[in-house]
């Protein structure tokens, strides 16, 4: 057997135990294949890409579930995490959805728009929680989580998504492919019921809401992420940044900004490997890159908000 062919058995057994860790949410497991991938590109893909998909039999029929996320991105957080905003909207947005998929797939919406912060607090084991509520013998289960919040000024947009549950017998098929005239029917429902409600509320509105596709959590969240800065930048002004390794989680990377605002002068927020992959990564960099000029030295922030130096610690866990 040549390297060539060594490698690839290699991959192939070292993706089997990823796939069964993943399946029997075994982070222990995961975070010991991850060490063991060494910082390999196709390991975070691989992490990222199956973690957000779960497949059960039901009656002899096999179902194939998935989580999608819908970015939203808004001026005024009370329209983010509010239960009341989105029982005012959750069905045109469904029934919107249907349109869009267009196949016999059932669709699932969670409650509320859930917001950045939150959703790069869940770890494996809370995504997997979020796709058993999509197996009907799992029963509805509370899923709990730690939550952080990145600290804005008020004239900033907000970004949160709309999370879907996709259930079908026909496999892992490939989103519909992209219909000016569809795609710009569903982000606009999800727009007017935001604008609708807001005005209801007399929420000001410092610019229209922008509302994307939906997509697998990979490519939502880093679309989302690039989408946000590029827009923070232009409503407020991002004047540096950096960016470090977790001193306490696995996986995470944490981002401080500089903002130009005298209300809240640094902001942190993290991203996590295993829900972007490390193209997802290379690409909040890119934009980042394009809007400012990194930090001469790497930051923290105190729970005050104000900054401290430090240095990366590559090895904490």
């Amino acid at each position: 057997m040549d390297i060539t062919q060594s490698t690839i058995k290699n991959k192939k057994a070292w993706l089997d135990q990823l796939d069964k860790a993943v399946s029997n949410t075994d982070e222990p497991a995961i975070w010991r294949l991850m060490e063991e991938a060494n910082g390999a590109r196709h390991a975070h893909e691989a992490l990222a890409s199956m973690v957000s998909r779960r497949a059960y039999v039901v009656r002899g029929l096999n179902v194939f579930c998935e989580i999608f996320l819908m970015p939203v991105l808004m001026a005024g957080s009370d329209l983010v995490n509010n239960g009341a905003a989105w029982m005012s909207m959750r069905n045109p947005v469904h029934d919107a959805l249907g349109v869009w998929f267009n196949d016999d797939g059932r669709i699932t919406l969670f409650d509320d728009i859930i917001p950045l912060d939150w959703v790069t607090c869940w770890r494996p084991t809370v995504l997997r929680a979020h796709l058993d509520t999509l197996v009907p013998a799992m029963g509805k289960t509370k899923v709990r989580f730690d939550t952080a919040e990145i600290v804005l000024p008020a004239a900033a947009p907000k970004l949160g998504f709309v999370i879907i549950g996709r259930s079908t017998s026909r496999g892992w098929h490939p989103l519909p492919e992209a219909k000016v005239l569809l795609d710009n029917r569903l982000k606009d429902v999800v727009k007017y019921c935001l604008q609708i409600h807001a005005a209801s509320q007399s929420v000001a509105q410092s610019f229209t809401p922008i509302v994307l596709t939906p997509e697998r959590i990979q490519y939502s969240i880093t679309d989302g992420v690039c989408l946000w800065l590029s827009k923070l930048h232009e409503v407020v002004g991002i004047q540096a940044w950096t960016v470090m390794p977790s001193l306490s989680a696995r996986d995470v990377v944490k981002f401080t900004l500089k903002l130009n605002s005298r209300q809240v002068e640094h902001t942190q927020f993290i991203l996590r490997m295993h829900q972007i992959g490390e193209q997802g990564l290379n690409d909040v960099l890119t934009i980042l890159q394009q809007l400012a000029p990194m930090f001469d030295r790497p930051l923290d922030l105190h729970k005050d908000g104000s900054e401290k130096s430090i240095e990366p610690d590559l090895d904490s866990d």
